[in-house]
């Protein structure tokens, strides 16, 4: 059985990833991340100039599909806690 990276470790120091999260999700929801959801992502990331090598090199840690993520972005709870930490809280 192949290791996971659990989505409750996404880089909580690095906001400017956050835009990517929900297509992280999205791309493991199946649970296998095939090689066109690493195609296009990758594509995406690549064509943001503003993110430097570090995100860049998260966010090809969240693509490795011998490593999928656990936790609640396959769960179906709330989303992943550094996504649900940067919504406004109701009152």
């Amino acid at each position: 059985m192949p290791r996971s990276a659990p989505l409750d470790d996404w880089p909580k120091d690095m906001p400017e990833l956050l835009p990517f999260l929900p297509l992280v999700c999205v791309a493991w929801s199946d649970g296998i991340l095939s090689a066109a959801e690493i195609a296009a992502i990758r594509d995406r990331v690549a064509a943001q100039d503003w993110l430097d090598e570090d995100a860049r090199s998260a966010l090809a840690d969240w693509l490795n599909p011998d490593l999928p993520p656990s936790g609640p972005c396959l769960d179906g709870a709330q989303g992943p806690p550094a996504l649900a930490a940067s919504r406004p809280r109701r009152r």
